[in-house]
């Protein structure tokens, strides 16, 4: 068993280096189009029509066929192979809907549109349905976000997440026998489209996490006594470019509420509990721990506690890369922590991620998923146990790139990948983290876990 002790923290990558507007990658018409393509070869024989749904929080979906993304309201796009596709939105979504950098359809379907809004050019969506050819001998893919299994439903296949009122409509067009979830094309573990990326979108995983978790850094080193949660939420310097997650900012017994935004009301005291952290789409970072100067005013159990995750975080680490399944990494932490409910963990050790914040996880007890070069996935799992008044959840990404992977990377996007590499250099050297070599860190605080967050010079390290 890895021997675990503090230390001092000598520097963190990347200090000095500036993100650039040229860094961004673009994703094209190419790219989309490649996607759709794809999909309608994948599901060939099985669906004449993909009907994918789309609202302001539930958009991945359709975003990654489109790059649109509802605003405040719902949308439908429709792919097929015989026609161009077609995108149907509320009154607000018409001028948004021409980012989208192909030929396609936009017809305003006004029950979309916010409570109150004309109504003049009202059309029934079932006759727009019919529009897009479909029609009682189609076979429809209906994509929602909820991926159900049997362990929901006796016939997964035949449940539905879209609305009843757009639902109703379809069945009007096609027999209900006619219409399956096919939701799992795009974010099923075993081959959903949407777990291995382009070289694209995983630069941009870098970039948003680079930017995350830097916020993140920016507003631990900013906490005092005394200020409120929303106070501190400002450090963490939130720029235009839209989140997959609301800020993260909680303090002492507010933190237990998990997903609660920062209150005007909590102040923060000396020897509280802090969570704090961000998601750029793409990615989160997030840190917890303790508002105390040293180690040694830790409670026992805390200690303890943190020693037996810092450990299943390294095993974590160094378990994952291209080839393994996703149930061996669950298994190799399960080894450390020995009982997943002891530790107060209650969710998967970790999970994929796009611009929504939880794509799927594939580190799940026998799961046999096995991890690819291209995946995103996110290190997430936290040790909270309220009775002990214990939480410790550090949260930040990764890539997996095969050889072939990183000299493009390289090659293409050579400040990107730099900045990678500094990270997996700090992780190796300085924590003691053994990454496999097709491990990528995007994070600039990667695996780091603050015991002390008066004072971030402290770190846990694994003994050389």
């Amino acid at each position: 068993m890895d021997t675990i002790a503090t230390k001092h923290l000598p520097y963190l990558p990347n200090v000095e280096n500036v993100i650039g507007e040229g860094e961004y990658p673009i994703i094209t018409s190419e790219i989309y189009t490649e996607r759709i393509k794809k999909a309608l070869e994948k599901c060939r024989g099985r669906y004449t029509h993909l009907v994918i749904y789309a609202d302001r929080e539930h958009f991945s979906n359709m975003e990654y066929f489109s790059g649109y993304d509802p605003r405040f309201e719902e949308a439908l796009l429709i792919l097929t192979v015989d026609d161009k596709p077609i995108i149907i939105v509320g009154d607000e979504g018409v001028g948004y809907a021409q980012k989208i950098p192909y030929d396609v359809d936009v017809i305003v379907y006004p029950p979309f549109s916010l409570p109150g809004q004309p109504r003049d050019k009202n059309v029934r969506l079932f006759d727009i349905f019919k529009t897009a050819g479909i029609s009682d001998n189609s076979k429809v893919g209906l994509i929602g976000w909820k991926l159900f299994t049997e362990e929901d439903f006796e016939n997964p296949e035949k449940q539905y997440d879209t609305p009843y009122f757009i639902f109703s409509e379809l069945t009007k067009a096609v027999p209900g026998e006619n219409i399956s979830n096919a939701t799992g094309i795009l974010i099923g573990n075993d081959d959903g489209m949407r777990l291995v990326l382009e070289i694209e979108e995983l630069v941009l995983c870098e970039l948003a996490s680079t930017k995350s978790s830097r916020n993140t850094y920016n507003i631990l080193k900013n906490l005092r006594e005394g200020m409120t949660e929303v106070e501190a939420s400002s450090y963490l310097n939130i720029d235009g470019e839209p989140l997959c997650t609301h800020p993260m900012v909680s303090f002492g017994e507010n933190l237990f509420l998990a997903v609660a935004s920062p209150t005007h009301q909590k102040t923060l005291k000396h020897g509280e509990l802090v969570g704090a952290g961000m998601a750029y789409r793409r990615s989160l970072c997030h840190k917890t721990s303790y508002f105390v100067d040293e180690y040694e005013e830790l409670t026992e159990d805390a200690k303890r506690i943190f020693d037996t995750y810092f450990k299943a975080l390294i095993k974590w680490y160094e378990s994952v890369k291209v080839g393994v399944t996703g149930g061996q990494v669950y298994s190799n932490v399960k080894e450390v922590v020995k009982d997943y409910g002891a530790m107060g963990i209650g969710l998967n050790p970790g999970h994929l991620i796009f611009t929504e914040e939880w794509t799927n996880s594939p580190f799940i007890e026998d799961n046999n998923t096995v991890l690819k070069s291209g995946m995103a996935i996110q290190c997430d799992f936290a040790s909270s146990l309220p009775e002990l008044n214990i939480c410790i959840h550090e949260e930040d990404g990764i890539i997996l790139a095969d050889m072939e992977l990183q000299a493009e990377i390289k090659r293409s996007y050579p400040k990107s990948y730099q900045r990678m590499i500094n990270r997996r250099k700090f992780m190796i050297e300085e924590l003691g983290i053994n990454l496999d070599e097709t491990v990528l860190p995007t994070s600039d605080i990667p695996a780091v876990v603050f015991p002390c967050l008066k004072n971030l010079n402290i770190v846990f390290a694994k003994q050389k």
